[in-house]
């Protein structure tokens, strides 16, 4: 995956929207979801996030990791 690449190598930016274009087009997939909604965690986008893991729910793709990147982006708003 070339999100995974350039994360190894320091060069976030890239990899979120990597992982980005990986999730859009392949939006079912949640091996793509798990790596776009890491990014996002882990470059602080937690605004994001939130709105991608709740249309997740609201699609009723759900499945109990998305209830645990959930609670790690509220974490990261303090919003809980």
């Amino acid at each position: 995956m070339l999100g995974a690449s350039y994360a190894s190598i320091g060069q976030m930016e890239k990899a979120q929207e990597a992982f980005k274009q990986c999730y859009e087009l392949s939006p079912e997939s949640f091996d793509s979801l798990q790596a776009y909604v890491e990014i996002l965690i882990q470059q602080e986008e937690f605004e994001i996030a939130q709105e991608l893991l709740e249309q997740i729910l609201e699609k009723g793709m759900d499945d109990g990791s998305v209830y645990y990147w959930l609670a790690r982006v509220k974490e990261g708003l303090e919003d809980f």
